[in-house]
């Protein structure tokens, strides 16, 4: 028998010999099929462990005592960056009401930690999910922790927020418009813009900024604006426009465009201030 083992896949299985006795055939049948199936069960375990060390979230399974049933090679350097060992740290990770909280739905929370190691000293905030772990019977074992650092994310954002702050406070008109919808919408206008034109931002929006054209607004700088946006060309040019309570004002404005990475248009970008104000 020793002689009849050939090795496949990390596994032995049994071939063939010359005048096998029935018996032992029906003995091989079985033993190969056994070693059949434990072979494609490592397969499948190498492809779910390659998924799973291949995702950019944090992966943790942990039983109720809050040891680990399974973590990804994420998790593992999250722990490594943030010099962080389970059980024994899981209330330096995770607040307590997210770990001992017995709701069985979507529980979530966002937290911040120091990097303590000496190459890598930056903060991470981790945006946290826990789910019930259940077990191939039904029975509710543990949990299922997926975190994703959202760090750039809330540096973005906190960004964004003090530009858009710097904008709506700015002294020039600025008035941005969707250039991939028909029409052209409105989709921002500054507090300038309510002080030069009389209209709000509700006034506007989902508008486009011909609401400010009237039967003096000159046709040859209408035109002209109309090619330049046309043509995806900067310009500058003065024209007779309208507040919303029907006074005309000289507006000089600017029209620029944002381009997406590849090269169409995605918005219009106003700037305009009154050049000289003449009552009806």
């Amino acid at each position: 028998i020793d002689q009849s083992l050939r090795h496949s896949g990390g596994f032995s299985v049994v071939t063939p010999i010359p005048n096998e006795p029935k018996e032992f055939r029906g003995l091989r049948v079985s033993f190969n099929q056994l070693i059949n199936d434990l072979a494609s069960s490592s397969v499948s375990m190498k492809m779910f462990e390659g998924v799973i060390n291949s995702l950019g979230e944090y992966l943790l399974v942990l039983d109720f005592d809050q040891h680990v049933i399974l973590k990804n090679q994420s998790m593992e350097k999250f722990l490594d960056q943030t010099s962080c060992e389970l059980p024994g740290a899981i209330f330096d990770i995770f607040p307590r009401v997210f770990i001992e909280n017995t709701t069985l739905g979507l529980v979530d929370c966002e937290q911040r930690y120091q990097g303590n190691k000496s190459i890598d000293l930056q903060e991470y905030s981790v945006s946290w999910r826990r789910r019930p772990y259940y077990d191939e019977l039904g029975t509710h074992r543990g949990y299922i922790i997926v975190g994703e650092n959202v760090s750039t994310q809330r540096a973005l954002e906190s960004d964004l927020n003090v530009k858009n702050q710097a904008i709506d406070d700015a002294q020039l008109s600025i008035v941005i418009c969707d250039a991939k919808k028909v029409g052209m919408p409105v989709v921002y206008a500054n507090k300038a813009f309510e002080i030069l034109t009389g209209y709000s931002w509700q006034d506007v929006q989902g508008k486009n900024c011909n609401v400010l054209h009237g039967i003096l607004s000159e046709k040859d700088k209408v035109e002209k604006i109309r090619l330049a946006i046309k043509n995806n060309q900067f310009l500058t040019t003065t024209i007779t426009n309208y507040k919303k309570d029907g006074a005309t004002f000289v507006n000089e404005q600017s029209i620029s465009q944002i381009f997406a990475k590849d090269g169409n248009c995605l918005l219009y970008h106003y700037d305009a201030a009154a050049a000289h104000v003449s009552g009806t």
